[in-house]
């Protein structure tokens, strides 16, 4: 009998000292500036999306480590680009994924991704590279900020329709 009275309260004991830990962790979260995030898979996955400055794109692009992908729709895309660039529309998802998939080798291929757009409040470019990442890609997907205007606007590389080598 003393031996299950002894395990009851080392039981009761344990599980005050699990209960004062959570209390105890809750309130420093409420403390710290930051906090800690609690989040899921998705936005973790998400965390590999990365902003990055005409630049650094620039930078990507003359080390040839970066495959720019347009993520504006056909139209826009049949006018001027990044040369070299793969046209992915971000929307209707048909098309999306119809480029995705056509495209899939050069996409998981070791170059780095860098997705650009319209420019201005322009989301298709988080739209494609979320897509890539539920689709499976793992690595880090950089977006252009501020699009392709801001490319245009640097005077970097640019393709005209004219100038198009056939694909």
């Amino acid at each position: 009998m003393t031996d299950t009275k002894a395990w009851k309260q080392t039981v009761g004991e344990s599980a005050l000292i699990v209960c004062a830990a959570c209390v105890l962790g809750v309130c420093l979260n409420l403390l710290l500036p930051g906090g800690y995030a609690f989040m899921g898979k998705e936005t973790l996955a998400y965390r590999k999306i990365v902003l990055i400055s005409p630049a650094e794109a620039k930078l990507k692009y003359d080390g040839r480590t970066a495959l720019f992908v347009d993520a504006r729709d056909p139209a826009e895309f049949g006018g001027n680009r990044v040369p070299g660039a793969l046209g992915i529309p971000a929307e209707p998802d048909s098309l999306s994924l119809q480029g995705i998939k056509l495209h899939f080798d050069r996409l998981q291929g070791p170059r780095e991704l860098v997705i650009y757009c319209a420019g201005g409040s322009c989301e298709s470019s988080e739209t494609l590279a979320r897509r890539l990442i539920r689709m499976g890609y793992t690595r880090t997907i950089y977006v252009l900020e501020g699009g392709l205007p801001a490319w245009v606007e640097k005077n970097f590389p640019l393709e005209t329709a004219g100038e198009r080598k056939e694909e």
